[in-house]
């Protein structure tokens, strides 16, 4: 009988594209915890600390991870499969730098360079009512938290600086504002928005996109994130 329950790796062949990882170099790869990023669009700190050079040697980026020399978003994380995704903060403590996780324009992870303070932008993905009329908000990154603007809707962004994110600003969904694609054919592009179009009983709700490179396209605001 095959082996079920919390299993800490896939095939490399059948990982998803988002990892850009060599398909036939190993036969499996890391596989991220659940509870924050998607499969589809999460990678473990494991292979994120390999991919920046840590150590190609897994037992040694283990021990870095368990004795706390990484933090992400302000957290020391001491769980090697702890799931990584967009617009994550992640600071090696021992080498003093710090890291940020997009996404290029293949879909595939993009980590750059960051300075440590420039907070993180999160997505509203969900809003919804508890007991008492609490109004909550489910971030992209899995986060959920008691909104202190009533006016905050889904599809507007937030941004948090630390690890209080319901002290985050808040970047309303509107015209003129800067966004990524972060889903779509045109992901991984940054432009403006220049007109929103409400969705239908059939259709979803869509945004007509000024790229930095000039051309227009329109898109489902699903597939767009705020970011100034």
């Amino acid at each position: 009988m095959a082996k079920k329950g919390n299993v800490r790796h896939i095939k490399s062949l059948s990982a998803p594209s988002y990892l850009n990882i060599h398909r036939k170099e190993n036969k499996y790869t890391a596989k991220p915890m659940p509870g924050r990023h998607s499969l589809e669009r999460g990678i473990p700190l494991i292979s994120f600390a390999r991919k920046i050079g840590v150590s190609n040697s897994s037992r040694y980026i283990k021990r870095v991870i368990k004795r706390g020399g990484i933090s992400v978003n302000g957290k020391t994380i001491k769980q090697t499969h702890y799931a990584l995704g967009l617009n994550d903060n992640i600071e090696m403590k021992d080498a003093g730098k710090s890291y940020i996780i997009g996404i290029n324009k293949g879909a595939q992870i993009d980590i750059r360079e960051g300075n440590g303070n420039q907070g993180r932008v999160c997505k509203v993905v969900q809003k919804y009512k508890t007991k008492g009329n609490k109004i909550m908000i489910r971030l992209h990154d899995g986060e959920v938290f008691k909104a202190n603007d009533n006016g905050i809707g889904v599809n507007d962004s937030i941004l948090i600086k630390g690890t209080d994110a319901s002290a985050g600003k808040v970047l309303k969904l509107d015209v003129g504002r800067r966004c990524l694609v972060i889903d779509g054919i045109h992901v991984g592009v940054l432009g403006v928005v220049e007109s929103i179009q409400k969705g239908s009983a059939i259709s979803k709700a869509t945004a007509r996109i000024k790229s930095e490179s000039g051309a227009n396209f329109d898109t489902m605001l699903d597939n767009i994130m705020v970011v100034e």
